[in-house]
């Protein structure tokens, strides 16, 4: 996963970058995205990533409330 990063971004500048995983294999992940980038590990283990939450319906909360205020911020 970590190696598809760089391909998957290319030279695109973006705003806002949020990566969220529950898996070992995301913190491979969470190092590769970009400084400034949000990293969000679902479950209770240690992680590199800078968030942590519970459950995947915390991820699905955050997600809709980020959703929300971007429909808020096109809709002006």
């Amino acid at each position: 996963m970590a190696a598809a990063v760089p391909l998957l971004m290319g030279d695109a500048i973006y705003d806002f970058i949020l990566a969220a995983g529950d898996d070992s294999t995301d913190e491979d992940l969470f190092l590769a995205i970009p400084d400034g980038s949000y990293s969000v590990k679902v479950g209770i283990r240690g992680t590199c990533a800078r968030f942590g939450v519970r459950t995947r319906s915390e991820v699905i909360h955050i997600d809709e409330k980020l959703a929300s205020i971007s429909e808020k911020s096109f809709a002006t």
